[in-house]
């Protein structure tokens, strides 16, 4: 549940949050998540090396999410002043 964290709240962020908070959002919910995430891996049946490496791919998928969330944000703002 915490590997939803990042990429749900980045999102969020990203389309609600002016770009340099939804950035610092985004960072420290992914913090919060892969630490998480790591921690409970043995709760899993796995290492806490898989667990950490399980962690790459999140990065890229929550920062992805970001990226979408600020290009809403961005279009949005943009239908609103033409």
């Amino acid at each position: 549940m915490f590997a939803l964290l990042p990429v749900i709240g980045g999102f969020l962020a990203g389309w609600l949050a002016p770009r340099r908070v939804a950035l610092s959002v985004e960072v420290a919910l992914f913090v919060i998540g892969a630490v998480v995430f790591t921690l409970t891996a043995p709760n899993h049946h796995t290492s806490y090396a898989s667990g950490a490496l399980d962690c790459i791919p999140l990065a890229a998928v929550s920062a992805g999410t970001t990226a979408l969330g600020i290009w809403l944000r961005r279009r949005r703002e943009r239908a609103v002043t033409s």
